[in-house]
Order: C-alpha cells, then sequence, then structure tokens
C-alpha cells in the first residue's frame, strides 16, 4: 500500500548511483537501502562536483548505521542487511561502544565540515536530538498497557522523520537551486518518514508465518498492533502476554482485511498525498 511511495524513490537509485559513488569511501560497504542519500540527491538536483555536498550525506549515513548499531542492541537482532550484525558478531559491549565511537566521530566530523555555517550545525544537532528522543518514545510505547495512533504518529514524527527531513532539507539547502524549496521539501521529509515507519511495521507482518518476526517476538507496539487495538477493539494486553495461535490466526487475518488496508490509508491520506506530489514530480 505505502511501499509502492518508497519503491518509486529506490527506482531512482540508478540515476543518482554516480553522485553516491563519490562518498563511497566514507559510506560503509555493508548498506541498505540509501533512501535518505537518494532523497538527499533528489532535493538537491545531484549532478554536482563540491565535495562537501557529498560528504555531507555520508556522514548522515554513517551516523545513521552508528544508529542501527545500537538498535540492534536494544531489539536483540543477529541480522542487519542482508549479513550478522554488530550485535551477533561481537555482543552488547562492543557493539554499544562501536556505535558510540562511529556516532561521536560522525557528529565530529559534520560540525567541522560546516564549521562556516552556524545554522547548518544548529538544524544537525536539532533532528540527531529528536531522533534520540523519538527512540526513547518508541520504548515507552512498548511498555505501555495502550497507545494512540497520535502517540504512535509522534513517535514516528520524532524518531525516523527527522533524518529524512535532514537530507531534504540539507540536500536543498546546500544546492543553490534549491534553496527557496527548502521549506516545503522538509516537510515532504517528515511525510516519508512516518510513511517509511509504518510500512517498516507492515512489513513484519506481511508473511503468513510472521511468529519470528522482531516485532511479534519482542511484542512491540507497532502500527499494526496500534491500529488494532484503537480501531478494531483488539485487545493490546492480550498480546503483550504470551500469545496462542488463535490469536496468531485473529491478528494475521485482521492485517490482512481491506478494511484494516482503508482504515490504515484513511489515517495517513495527508501524508501520502504530499509524498505522491513529491514522487509525481521527480519521475
Amino acid at each position: 500500500m505505502f511501499n509502492g511511495i518508497i519503491q518509486a524513490i529506490l527506482d531512482r537509485r540508478e540515476i543518482y548511483e554516480a553522485e553516491l559513488a563519490k562518498s563511497k569511501q566514507y559510506i560503509k560497504t555493508q548498506h541498505g537501502k540509501r533512501i535518505r542519500s537518494i532523497l538527499y540527491y533528489m532535493c538537491g538536483g545531484g549532478q554536482r562536483d563540491d565535495p562537501v555536498y557529498h560528504r555531507t550525506i555520508a556522514i548522515i549515513e554513517d551516523i545513521h548505521s552508528a544508529t542501527l548499531i545500537h538498535d540492534d542492541v536494544i531489539d536483540n537482532n543477529s541480522t542487519r542487511r542482508n549479513g550478522r550484525s554488530q550485535y551477533a558478531e561481537y555482543g552488547v559491549k562492543y557493539s554499544i561502544l562501536l556505535g558510540d565511537r562511529l556516532l561521536i566521530r560522525s557528529i565530529r566530523d559534520f560540525m567541522e565540515l560546516h564549521s562556516n555555517s552556524s545554522y547548518i550545525r544548529r538544524i544537525f544537532i536539532r533532528e540527531c536530538e529528536a531522533t534520540a528522543y523519538g527512540a526513547i518514545l518508541e520504548q515507552n510505547m512498548n511498555n505501555s498497557k495502550s497507545s494512540s495512533i497520535d502517540e504512535y504518529i509522534r513517535m514516528a514524527y520524532l524518531k525516523t522523520a527527522p533524518f529524512f527531513k535532514l537530507c531534504c532539507l540539507l540536500g536543498a539547502l546546500l544546492s543553490n537551486d534549491k534553496f527557496n524549496e527548502a521549506k516545503e521539501l522538509a516537510i515532504i521529509g517528515i511525510c516519508l518518514g512516518i510513511i517509511f515507519q509504518v510500512q517498516n511495521d507492515l512489513d513484519s507482518y506481511k508473511s503468513e508465518n510472521f511468529q519470528c518476526s522482531e516485532d511479534y517476538v519482542m511484542k512491540n507496539v507497532s502500527f499494526p498492533i496500534v491500529l488494532l487495538s484503537n480501531c478494531l477493539n483488539y485487545n493490546i494486553e492480550a498480546f503483550k502476554k504470551e500469545t496462542n495461535q488463535e490469536q496468531y490466526s485473529a491478528i494475521c487475518q485482521a492485517v490482512t482485511s481491506q478494511e484494516f488496508i482503508d482504515i490504515s490509508h484513511d489515517i495517513l491520506k495527508k501524508y501520502i498525498n504530499r509524498c505522491s506530489e513529491f514522487v509525481r514530480r521527480h519521475t
């Protein structure tokens, strides 16, 4: 449902491969979708030879990688990006320290790279702080007996959307011909970040056998569970306890129903419309 928007952006990756390659010495070989990098170049127009322009998004990718290392420790993830996670490879202590080092080094590099612009440094720190606070809100939701849809959207707005927003904003601000569009593109980044979080949560329940998915095993209060409990009278306390086959089947049936899809679409309509227009303009 929402994956079409994300896929339309990912389909632009080939166009920006040459631009991404200019940052390859900073971006790790084991990478993910790089959707934030693609957005950065889409919002900036791409095709630039300024090393500051390319190194900026490489540093953002490194910061994102650091947060993923920490996420894997928190969520007990043994895999990451089609391979073994740092957590699985080296354990808790080393992974936390590695994530800390990568994060501190990347923040230092960014501040040095943009030492001549207090505005760029300020928005960078603001979005880094936001995503850290959003991660705390996510843990609060997972430990809560009930969470509203508004609480979920706020969590996604603070946890996932900031780096999408930052990439769109920096792509525009560091591009002379896109400066006037920066505010609008920042809003697009927020909308895409929320949709990306929702789609990521939905993907955990896409498989007919989602009993092994991280969200289900860890009893995370992700988007499907929030929507089921708020709109379809699902008992979230039963989910937090040991679930049986009957409960599993009920969730499976609910998340694949047309009613669930329609409600999801209605909740996110304003974000979808904004993102769809952005995709149409850039494809």
